[in-house]
């Protein structure tokens, strides 16, 4: 795993595009890197029985060691999510 150096600053750019995916729909390895495929579920309001479809909305290309990082986080989150998950109570919002 690659880690940012030390002096590593981020810069937070408002303006980056930003995406929902309701699925990983592909992933391909291209050498050095690793692509993904995300989608979404759309529908077409042309008519009132449109079905749902999913629609390809965002592709992301990166390094291994990169995709590797993201895994390693990832499960990290996770597991950590589903040791602090809270039930939330009926007619109560969670803020």
């Amino acid at each position: 795993m690659t880690s940012p150096p030390q002096e590593f600053k981020l810069l937070d750019d408002l303006t980056a595009p930003e995406f929902f995916a309701s699925y990983l729909v592909g992933a391909a390895y291209d050498g050095p890197n690793v692509r993904l495929t995300f989608a979404s579920t759309r529908v077409r309001h042309t008519t009132n029985t449109a079905p749902p479809v999913p629609v390809v909305n965002a592709r992301i290309v990166m390094s291994v060691p990169s995709a590797k990082q993201i895994v390693e986080f990832l499960e990290k989150f996770l597991n950590a999510a589903e040791l602090n998950a809270v039930q939330k109570p009926e007619n109560q919002s969670i803020q």
